[in-house]
């Protein structure tokens, strides 16, 4: 029986060499439909796993794979389900994990809900632990009135967090209908809506193998980490599916492609401006630049995002001529920032700091893109910051948290680590400044500001 395993094990996953000596990825998709990515690294003493499937807090609108019927579900139950599935019938998985020394971890976003852990012993029995507990649903109605308390305390903590209010209300700013302009964790209202039944649902339609993928990385073994894998979720998959109509032949195969429904979402944003204050020493202000939809997929939107990436650090990375004459003067501190994210059905670009001057930060922000449009991008400065970007692609395979994530955000753009270092390596500057062009334009920008209590009274 072993050496059959093994044998199936071989088949399942293909080891892929890189540019990079040493540096190869095990990888291939179980017969359940479950992506296994693996990347040993010989002598290191952490071993990290993510368990991910792709389900956000965008996704409370979907067509259900097994009836065809639309289902419309209560805000933050992404978030709500991630809290509930640590609940087991056994006790608490956190404690479980931390009992082997390892230390745990999961998160939402607005399209994924990835489940974590990190190690140096027992690893074996840890991803163990991290399979069968995301694989083996325990929702009861004394459960999900505790966490819709605990929750519940949550949001009304971040409802006073001046970082996530300012960005929350720059999307809300930029998006007329998309559900990005909602809460992750949804609001005390929406999740008092959520029920086991609710639960049971969202996790039968998006917990399902073929919508998930594990990514491990360290000195482990690639077979042996695909044979667990397979005989586990085989087992949980069938078990957790078996309420389902059909319930046995989704849990062992491929499941019909989830429809995601998504409303019209007009080009422009909903608001330009929107204000709130806060108990802050000081002023944030976020400016945000909202894409146009549709968007490209794939490797097409990998390039985009990386290319975009380049222009932020190039116009306003902490080299550039404007970061540093705006730091010089006062007007920004070490908080300023530039960051881009984008997904099926919306994409958007965030400058944002602290400032003693709101309405000057914004000034200057737009007129040193104005500028950077009128006079185009120095080839020198463009080099430069190419190789910087390249130097940190290959430095981060010294972090196996970071090789992990990387390989997991490529796994979801349907490309290797590899074709995004070729990428890399081929933008030019004509690219980085019609990106510019394209992009950071007044017509789609909003701004958010978060002032102090005292400031938004006087």
């Amino acid at each position: 029986m072993i050496r059959s395993a093994r044998a199936v094990a071989r088949r399942r996953l293909r080891a892929v060499k890189g540019w990079l000596p040493g540096e190869v990825v095990h990888q291939g998709r179980l017969s359940n439909g479950l992506s296994v990515l693996v990347s040993p690294k010989r002598g290191f003493s952490k071993r990290f796993a993510i368990f991910s499937t792709l389900y956000g807090s965008c996704d409370n609108e979907f067509s259900d794979p097994a009836t065809g019927a639309t289902v419309r579900v209560p805000g933050g139950i992404a978030h709500f389900l991630e809290h509930e599935l640590f609940a087991q019938e056994s006790g608490d998985a956190f404690d479980e994990f931390a009992r082997n020394g390892a230390s745990a971890n999961a998160a939402t976003s607005f399209s994924t809900t990835s489940y974590l852990f990190a190690c140096t012993e027992q690893f074996e029995k840890n991803l163990r632990l991290l399979l069968e507990f995301v694989g083996t649903p325990y929702f009861t109605e004394a459960n999900v009135d505790k966490e819709r308390g605990i929750i519940g305390q949550e949001i009304k903590m971040y409802d006073d967090n001046a970082d996530w209010r300012i960005f929350m209300n720059l999307m809300m700013a930029l998006y007329h209908r998309h559900p990005i302009r909602i809460d992750i964790a949804g609001t005390v209202e929406s999740i008092a809506e959520i029920t086991p039944k609710t639960l049971h649902q969202c996790y039968r339609t998006f917990y399902h193998p073929s919508n998930m993928a594990l990514v491990v990385v360290g000195d482990v073994d690639p077979e042996g980490v695909a044979r667990m894998a397979d005989e586990i979720t085989q087992r949980t998959a069938s078990r957790a599916h078996a309420a389902s109509k059909n319930g046995a032949s989704r849990a062992n195969g491929a499941i019909a492609p989830i429809r995601r429904l998504l409303p019209k979402e007009p080009r422009v944003p909903a608001q330009r401006e929107v204000t709130q204050s806060l108990v802050v020493s000081l002023p944030r202000v976020a400016i945000g630049f909202k894409e146009a939809v549709p968007l490209p997929s794939g490797r097409e939107l990998a390039r985009r995002e990386t290319v975009t990436h380049l222009l932020f650090d190039v116009v306003f990375g902490r080299s550039s001529e404007l970061f540093n004459r705006l730091y010089e003067q006062g007007v920004i501190d070490d908080s300023f920032s530039g960051s881009y994210t984008a997904d099926d059905g919306y994409g958007f670009s965030v400058i944002s700091g602290e400032t003693a001057d709101p309405d000057r930060f914004v000034r200057e922000i737009r007129s040193g893109i104005a500028r950077a449009r009128r006079d185009g991008i120095c080839d020198e400065d463009f080099l430069r910051i190419r190789r910087k970007a390249i130097g940190k692609f290959v430095k981060q395979f010294n972090s196996p948290e970071s090789v992990a994530y990387t390989l997991l955000s490529h796994h979801i753009r349907g490309l290797s680590i590899h074709e995004s270092y070729r990428d890399l390596q081929r933008i030019t500057r004509r690219e980085v400044e019609a990106r510019l062009a394209e992009h950071l334009t007044p017509r789609q920008s909003a701004v958010s500001r978060i002032l102090p209590k005292a400031s938004a009274s006087a």
